[in-house]
């Protein structure tokens, strides 16, 4: 229990003092709530402008029910991204640094720093994510008079599970930086995957894709499609994300890419 407890406190202190995490904390609590805004209030202009026509295909609902549901979207999106980068920069970092030697000397064992990893990694998304969800309610209201009613308070709730379980989807960039010996392997396929899941979703059979389930739930492919995603599609982002950590947290106890 000792070597776990040092093995976190070690990894939150690499990354509370990376420029990566602040620069991500930035875009997802700032720049995200603040694009939302921004899209809803060219959705509810006089434009028509590509902007105001994009926005308004974006608004399900009114009110605050709708700026809810523009901020889901954004932020499906956005979280892959960004908390994606940081997933692949935290298990990425110590080939690309040459740490990973010393981090083999530890009296940890490699499969307690990797789930340190994780924990550190989901911790500070849980926050970010409370972070994002409260700059939400509070350029709300800014737009809107008084407090969301309790069918709007769900659109929220919405936001806050579809955000989670998105983030839930990074976990596998956390293998693939490890087995690729840097972030910029993860990073790639990271892209790879945004673009994979354009073109499932464009096929049709982005319901049964994990990484595209969360964002037709929040409203990215219409009310129609987010009506159509079932439990079952919507929580295969937590098994993937269970077999990811399984699996990293066993090649990094397993693998000899340690040794040098």
């Amino acid at each position: 229990m000792k070597g776990i407890v040092a093995a976190v406190a070690f990894e939150w202190l690499k990354l509370r003092r990376s420029t990566v995490m602040w620069a991500a904390t930035a875009v997802l609590a700032v720049a995200v709530p603040l694009l939302s805004a921004g899209l809803m209030a060219a959705a509810r202009s006089d434009s028509d402008g590509q902007l105001a026509v994009k926005a308004r295909t974006m608004v399900i609902g009114s009110g605050w029910s709708a700026h809810f549901a523009v901020a889901g979207q954004v932020l499906s999106v956005a979280t892959l991204v960004v908390i994606g980068i940081v997933c692949c920069w935290i298990f990425g970092r110590e080939f690309t640094d040459d740490t990973i030697g010393a981090l083999s000397s530890l009296a940890v064992s490699r499969g307690q720093i990797a789930t340190a990893k994780f924990i550190v990694l989901a911790v500070w998304a849980i926050v970010v994510s409370a972070v994002v969800v409260l700059a939400t309610i509070l350029l709300g209201l800014f737009a809107y008079d008084g407090w969301p009613a309790s069918d709007e308070w769900m659109v929220l709730t919405k936001l806050a599970v579809g955000t989670l379980l998105t983030a839930a989807l990074t976990t596998p960039l956390a293998l693939v930086s490890s087995i690729g010996r840097g972030y910029l392997t993860g990073i790639a396929v990271l892209f790879a995957i945004i673009v994979t899941t354009q073109i499932v979703t464009i096929a049709g059979l982005g319901s049964w894709f994990p990484y595209a389930a969360p964002s037709l739930w929040l409203g990215l492919g219409g009310p129609q499609a987010a009506d159509q995603i079932t439990l079952i599609q919507l929580l295969s982002p937590l098994l993937l994300s269970a077999v990811a950590m399984t699996a990293t947290i066993s090649w990094w106890r397993w693998s000899s890419a340690y040794r040098r």
